[in-house]
């Protein structure tokens, strides 16, 4: 039994499942697959790396600057949208409870400009208890 990975469509195959296997597959030992196979089920995405092996990787890193950007402002929108409920004028709160509030918002409204260049080191702000 030998194992193929396919680059361009990310395939594997077992030539005693596979009665064809694509022009351009290369061999792959039984370990590196099953190495890959439990990565992949780590949550690691497979790809291939400059030679046209495959390579388990964190699919965070796969994103571009602007895609990582992107998925910040919309956490970030999520949590304002989460505590948009502390802003109504009829919520009960005390002032002091009202302006940590205000702050956490304001933390949140700043996280894009704050952490565009360190996205592997983002500090959430904790919301006011």
């Amino acid at each position: 039994m030998a194992y193929y990975f396919f680059a361009e469509n990310s395939g594997f195959y077992d030539d005693t499942i596979h009665l064809t296997i694509p022009t351009g597959a290369v061999k792959i030992s039984t370990k590196l697959y099953e190495t890959l196979m439990a990565d992949q089920a780590s949550g690691k995405q497979i790809t291939t790396d400059k030679k046209g092996k495959p390579v388990a990787v964190d699919p965070e890193s796969l994103l571009t600057q602007e895609e990582k950007i992107a998925r910040l402002r919309r956490r970030r929108d999520d949590l304002l949208s989460m505590s948009d409920y502390a802003m109504m004028p009829d919520y009960p709160m005390d002032d002091e409870t009202r302006a940590n509030w205000v702050a956490y918002r304001q933390a949140l409204r700043d996280m894009p400009g704050l952490w565009a260049d360190d996205l592997a080191n983002i500090i959430w702000p904790d919301a006011p208890a």
